[in-house]
């Protein structure tokens, strides 16, 4: 028989074991769920919990050959289907709904669609790369109307790449070789432009990628191979920018897409450290989540991304030709 003393002992050491698994099992879980007709595991990553996902790589409804981005506007989600040339739209669940587009020219065909973005008419907005130009669209597909021809003018482009519409409805376009932001009227009127230059100081880009808006208008933008984030009001007047090139908190490798949640938090696609970073509008760190490779929660080259009004994140894991959704854990 054990002394009290042993007993005590005995007994802390018992407590502390069950405190450690106790804890060990709230820090990283796994649980089956059904979404979309299938099985998937529910895991967590950092802050946020992974609660669905969807696509592979092909041409069939549902499937996809180089998603670039992904939005979500009045309840459904809408997907730029780069080399298939399509827009498609599905439930938030990833439960396919329709497509629209076909390769060509013509008004509602597309060369490799790269971003969107909605207005709050529900319509949304496509960068229509090869083509150099902006095709505006009802939310079932419908023609609306387009800008934009190839050149180095006033709203012309070269290969347009990030979108984004703020709540006054000007539209914001970037365009990756012309390395400048030009600002438009919903209807295309040319508004204003900033950038064109390539460098390393404020309001000069490395190639541009995504673009967004927050509730005051301030406009963020993706300087990719700066390895930072740029952030301007939406005149084009520079604000501030942040990040360096490196995989610890706050710097990136790649930084493709950005986008912003109600509370203009700030959340970026850091491409080759293969993870998502949270920031505060004024680029605080808050938190991270993810590495490379095509497991539940991993990303290969993300790029797009959007966040509802719940707070939940969509992810165009592009490499891995399929949507990933989180939320807050």
């Amino acid at each position: 028989m054990s002394k009290p003393s042993e007993f005590a002992f005995l007994t802390i050491l018992f407590t502390l074991a069950a405190l450690s698994y106790s804890v060990d099992t709230k820090s990283s879980y796994s649980s089956n769920i059904s979404t979309n007709n299938n099985t998937s595991t529910v895991t967590e990553s950092g802050s946020y919990t992974l609660i669905t996902e969807w696509g592979t790589q092909g041409e069939e409804n549902g499937q996809f050959s180089g998603l670039n981005d992904v939005i979500v506007a009045k309840g459904n989600v809408f997907v730029p289907d780069y080399e298939n040339h399509r827009i498609q739209k599905f439930t938030t669940d990833g439960e396919f709904v329709s497509a629209w587009g076909t390769k060509g020219t013509n008004d509602g065909q597309l060369n490799k669609p790269h971003s969107m973005s909605s207005d709050n008419a529900g319509n949304v907005y496509v960068t229509d790369m090869n083509n150099h130009r902006i095709q505006k669209f009802t939310s079932d597909g419908g023609f609306v109307a387009k800008w934009g021809s190839e050149g180095n003018a006033d709203a012309q482009f070269l290969h347009p790449h990030g979108l984004d519409v703020d709540s006054a409805g000007n539209v914001f376009v970037t365009d990756a070789e012309l390395l400048n932001i030009q600002k438009f009227t919903s209807d295309g009127g040319f508004v204003a432009k900033w950038g064109g230059f390539e460098g390393t100081g404020p309001t000069e880009f490395s190639w541009l990628e995504s673009v967004d808006v927050d509730s005051a208008g301030n406009v963020y933008v993706a300087d990719m191979k700066n390895h930072r984030i740029q952030k301007f009001n939406s005149n084009g007047n520079f604000i501030k920018s942040w990040g360096t090139e490196g995989e610890s908190d706050g710097q990136f490798k790649n930084p493709a897409g950005v986008a912003l949640d109600v509370s203009d938090n700030v959340y970026v696609t850091d491409q080759d450290n293969g993870r998502i970073q949270k920031f505060t509008s004024d680029g605080q760190f808050i938190t991270k989540w993810g590495s490379p490779g095509s497991g539940e929660g991993q990303f290969s080259e993300p790029e797009g991304l959007d966040v509802d009004t719940e707070g939940r994140v969509y992810v165009a894991d592009t490499g891995n030709n399929r949507i990933q959704v989180f939320a807050p854990a």
